[in-house]
């Protein structure tokens, strides 16, 4: 069972970073060092725009063993590393930021991550860090059986090796229903501000976004875009109905009419019917 805002609104987010503050001192870290150290701006880049948009950024991070130490020891552990120093440089916590020590490979196990996200109000989770196949599947894995819903940001994780990562996103996106994309295209649902950027729609047939549905999305004004991106997001999970007939809704372009009508009908400035002059002639 989804869980979802009593008014039906798209779910509001937080972003969990897993494992980010890692000493990178274990059997297979220079590999996963190597995968991960690119992601390592991405993520940063992630985490500012949550930070922007009012969302919840949350470090769910393994203890190492160390059972005497919190999150503050554990950067300073990291930051006396040479090979950790330059991963955790460009995402060290803030003030604002929260965080979970976790013992096992699962966030939610044996930890507060679960009613740390209650108390917040977030429903929907966006998952970055390492490593794809081991702590983050874990975690998503928990996330579903808790009734989030879920987004991986693709470009955020990483692996000792690129297959298992690869792996782990497939199983993330087919099993797990997760939203799986780039960290810069991910929205923070219920919480971003939505002015001055658009919504990407999605294909459900190609698993992407078409050009056709970026140049639609780019019309709209903050409340249309959100109408918009709440019909997509029904559509894709096959909760949308016409109003007319009670059919589920499978086209995105029916998916956005919708969304559009509902913004229009609370006075949201929105794009004029096309061919309305020439109706009217």
């Amino acid at each position: 069972m989804r869980r979802e805002d009593a008014d039906g609104r798209a779910p509001a987010s937080a972003v969990l970073l897993i494992d980010v503050v890692n000493p990178f001192d274990f059997e297979g870290a220079s590999d996963l060092h190597r995968h991960a150290l690119p992601a390592a701006r991405r993520i940063a880049a992630l985490r500012k725009r949550a930070r922007e948009s009012g969302t919840p950024v949350v470090y769910v991070n393994d203890n190492f063993g160390d059972w005497h130490s919190g999150l503050a020891e554990l950067v300073e552990r990291c930051l006396a590393s040479p090979l950790a120093r330059d991963f955790i440089e460009p995402l060290r916590p803030e003030p604002e930021d929260y965080y979970v020590l976790k013992p096992r490979h699962s966030g939610f196990l044996s930890t507060s991550l679960d009613p740390l996200l209650d108390r917040l109000g977030v429903r929907r989770v966006v998952l970055a860090g390492v490593a794809a196949h081991i702590c983050v599947l874990f975690t998503a894995i928990d996330a579903y059986m808790r009734g989030f819903e879920i987004a991986v940001a693709r470009d955020c994780v990483a692996s000792e090796r690129p297959r298992d990562c690869a792996h782990a996103l497939a199983l993330m996106r087919q099993v797990l229903k997760a939203e799986v994309d780039r960290g810069r295209d991910l929205a923070f649902a219920g919480r971003e501000a939505l002015a001055g950027r658009h919504d990407r729609c999605f294909d459900s047939a190609s698993g992407t976004d078409t050009p056709e549905d970026e140049a639609m999305a780019r019309k709209y004004g903050r409340k249309a875009s959100e109408k918009v991106e709440r019909a997509m997001h029904e559509r894709k999970r096959g909760k949308l109905h016409s109003g007319r007939s009670g059919k589920k809704v499978t086209s995105r372009k029916q998916a956005v009419a919708i969304g559009l009508s509902q913004a229009r009908r609370e006075g949201a400035k929105v794009p004029s019917r096309r061919g309305g002059k020439r109706r009217g002639r």
